[in-house]
C-alpha cells in the first residue's frame, strides 16, 4: 500500500509539472505571463512611410527613373518614378500632381497626375449619342452648358480624380456643402480621358 501510494503522489507531480511547461510554451525558461494581472496595450509603428502630394512643374533634370520637380512653393524634389503609376505623358515645363511618400530618406513617387493634358474641355458621348460638355479649369472648377452635369469642382486628391457637386443641407448655418465622387483615371492622353468608378467606366473625347 505504502508503494502505491508513492506512485500515485509522484504521477499528481509529474501533471503539475507538465501543466507549467505548457503555459510557458515548452519549457525554455521563460516564465508564463499572467494576462489577467497587467493592463494591455497595442502598440503602434512609428516607422509607416508618410505619404505627400504636391503640384509643380516638370525640370529638365527629369530622366527615366527619377522627376525633377519644381514645386508651386519654389523647391525642388527628385523622386524616384521606378514603380510609379503615371496618369498622361510627362513632358518638362508641364503642371503635374505627385502623391509620393520617403522611403530611407528617399521621396518615392507612387501616382504621377499630368494637370496639362487634365486640365481641358471634354465631351461625353452618352448612349443616345449625345454630346455632355465639361471643362476642367486650372482653378479646380467644372464649366459646362448642360444641366446634365451637376459637378461644379474638380481636384486630384490622393493620386485619385475627384468631382464635387452642392447639396443643401437643412442647417441654415451651414447652408450648401460640397459632396464628391471618387474616379479612378484609367487613360489620359492628347486625345482621351477615360475615368471608372465602382465597376462603371466613362469615356471623353478632348475638345479642340
Amino acid at each position: 500500500m505504502k508503494k502505491l501510494y508513492i506512485f500515485f503522489l509522484s504521477l499528481v507531480c509529474l501533471s503539475f509539472y507538465s501543466c507549467d511547461w505548457f503555459k510557458t510554451g515548452g519549457g525554455d525558461g521563460v516564465d508564463s505571463i499572467d494576462t489577467a494581472s497587467h493592463d494591455t496595450f497595442t502598440v503602434i509603428p512609428v516607422d509607416l512611410p508618410k505619404f505627400n502630394e504636391v503640384q509643380g512643374t516638370v525640370g529638365d533634370g527629369t530622366s527615366m527613373n527619377y522627376l525633377e520637380l519644381i514645386t508651386d512653393k519654389g523647391d525642388t524634389l527628385s523622386l524616384r518614378t521606378s514603380g510609379a503609376n503615371f496618369i498622361g505623358e510627362l513632358y518638362a515645363s508641364q503642371k503635374v500632381s505627385v502623391f509620393y511618400n520617403t522611403i530611407d530618406d528617399e521621396d518615392v513617387a507612387s501616382v504621377v497626375v499630368n494637370l496639362t493634358q487634365l486640365r481641358s474641355k471634354w465631351a461625353q458621348v452618352n448612349s443616345q449619342d449625345q454630346d455632355l460638355g465639361m471643362w476642367l479649369t486650372p482653378e479646380g472648377k467644372v464649366l459646362t452648358d448642360s444641366t446634365d452635369v451637376g459637378y461644379t469642382r474638380w481636384e486630384i486628391r490622393d493620386g485619385s480624380f475627384l468631382l464635387s457637386y452642392p447639396v443643401e443641407t437643412q442647417n441654415r448655418e451651414i447652408g450648401t456643402v460640397l459632396k464628391s465622387d471618387t474616379f479612378t483615371i484609367t487613360r489620359l492622353d492628347n486625345e482621351r480621358l477615360e475615368l471608372s468608378s465602382h465597376g462603371v467606366g466613362y469615356a471623353f473625347k478632348r475638345e479642340l
